[in-house]
């Protein structure tokens, strides 16, 4: 007979909601029962639904007060949800019982952002006697960038060199994790953005702030239920709708309708209006995974990258046909179509146009030469605006104001981008923090993407000169100027 995880793991990667609903049907009937919180507390954390998540880990270490994961759910948690202070606290709590290289680095990090320099020399050096080979990179990248703000030059520099000594001896595999482990203490604010309803909001008063973005048409409910219905009756009657879970993910839980009144008595959704006219891809509709990094926020400096991933539906795209609202052919997150026999995932690293998913530049290349052109500039100019919503909406003040501006690394973010048919890119969804491995193409693309921006962080001299010598495939974006010239 199977056990609970091995019964409620994979329905959680491929049905959230459900895996959800069922495990809380289950703590309620037997709340004593670790096991089950533990998978209740996990699905909540991969849906990034961190109030859900942080209370659900507090009932579980109520149960089972030594349960490691349900502390590190607590802490990541409190974290996202922009309480460093109870972080800190949970992550010391669980350095004191096991010091564990994951604990640690909290403690570092955490520490570090609040000020507490010699606390997070202590916990760095701790970071480092436990980890080995590419596990030391977020300790030493750490201590570089805190000597160097506590004005011990020479220690930055040893600091600096022992972690170029080792991304020189595996730069790939140094460069991704020292990527996502950053990930992981970046800035709090930008996980509010993977709830579709917060993101919505921003994205509208950027539109209203901010010349040049564009976006589709959102509504958050039950909240703007009569904006919704005001906006559908003045669009045509077979106009199409798209319904996302606010704390979906992996395409999970989208629907799409004719009409928005069928989505209309929603509650925790987001319901779009959908782009009709796609740019296709060999007939089917895709969607661009754009990369977007930022280096400083004071002066702000932040990039778009040259390359990038484009994710394709497996059904051709047709809305004429008997199957127009076949989610098939209207939704690109291959995560969704995993098993659909239709979907097929090439093995060839080096084929960027093969299969389902392909590289941003073998997309481009399917476009006539002037087009590609124009629409990569459009790009980058979608990606400038969204980073100067960030700015105008107080996103890098409210930053500024949790601790030492050191101690949070290189931003690097994804924007889900769909093209319509005259090359006008409309941001769709933005990726806090964007997936590190997949496919061999996506293993490919984002390896380069990654020791690229680690040479940009570690190499020898000023910021801003290292970066513009190792910026690689990087392209510096005008993120002052309003519109960009």
């Amino acid at each position: 007979m199977p056990t609970l995880a091995e019964h409620y793991g994979p329905l959680i990667e491929t049905d959230r909601a459900r895996a959800i609903c069922l495990l809380r049907e289950l703590v309620m009937a037997a709340p004593q029962l670790v096991e089950a919180r533990d998978l209740l507390t996990r699905a909540y954390h991969r849906s990034m639904n961190f109030e859900a998540c942080a209370e659900s880990a507090r009932v579980l270490l109520a149960i089972s007060p030594d349960h490691r994961g349900g502390g590190h759910y607590l802490a990541q948690s409190l974290y996202a949800l922009g309480d460093q202070e109870g972080a800190l606290a949970t992550y010391e709590g669980l350095a004191a019982a096991e010091a564990t290289p994951g604990a640690l680095e909290g403690v570092a990090a955490l520490s570090y952002r609040l000020g507490r320099i010699d606390a997070a020399r202590t916990a760095f050096a701790a970071h480092l006697t436990r980890s080995r080979g590419p596990g030391r990179s977020p300790a030493l990248f750490g201590l570089m960038r805190l000597e160097s703000d506590a004005g011990d030059r020479a220690s930055a520099e040893r600091a600096r060199k022992d972690l170029a000594e080792l991304f020189h001896s595996k730069p790939v595999g140094v460069s991704s994790y020292l990527t996502s482990r950053l990930q992981a203490y970046g800035p709090p604010e930008w996980f509010k953005l993977v709830d579709k309803g917060h993101l919505a909001g921003v994205v509208r008063r950027g539109l209203a702030a901010v010349p040049g973005g564009r976006a589709p048409a959102t509504f958050v409910l039950p909240a703007e239920r009569a904006e919704l219905l005001a906006y559908a009756s003045g669009a045509p009657s077979r106009a199409l709708y798209i319904a996302k879970p606010t704390h979906g993910s992996g395409g999970q839980g989208i629907e799409l309708a004719e009409g928005a009144e069928a989505f209309a008595d929603r509650a925790g959704y987001v319901v779009q209006r959908y782009l009709e006219r796609p740019l296709l891809a060999a007939g089917h509709k895709a969607h661009v995974r754009a990369y977007g990094l930022i280096t400083s926020t004071d002066p702000l400096r932040a990039y778009v990258y040259g390359d990038g991933l484009v994710r394709l539906a497996p059904e051709a795209f047709n809305l004429r046909g008997l199957n127009r609202l076949e989610l098939a052919m209207h939704v690109t997150n291959t995560a969704l179509h995993a098993g659909d026999p239709r979907l097929v995932l090439s093995d060839d690293a080096e084929a960027g146009d093969k299969g389902h998913v392909w590289s941003l530049e073998a997309y481009m290349r399917h476009l006539h030469s002037r087009d590609a052109k124009e629409a990569r500039r459009r790009l980058g100019d979608l990606m400038g605006w969204f980073v100067r919503a960030l700015k105008a909406d107080g996103f890098f003040e409210r930053q500024a104001a949790l601790g030492l501006p050191g101690s949070f690394g290189p931003k690097l973010f994804g924007l889900d981008v769909v093209f319509d048919a005259d090359a006008n890119p409309w941001l769709i969804e933005v990726q806090a923090v964007p997936g590190v491995s997949g496919t061999p193409l996506v293993n490919r693309v984002n390896s380069l993407l990654h020791t690229t921006l680690a040479r940009m962080m570690i190499g020898e001299g000023p910021p801003e000169e290292v970066e513009r010598a190792n910026a690689g495939a990087f392209e510096r974006l005008d993120v002052v100027s309003y519109p960009p010239p």
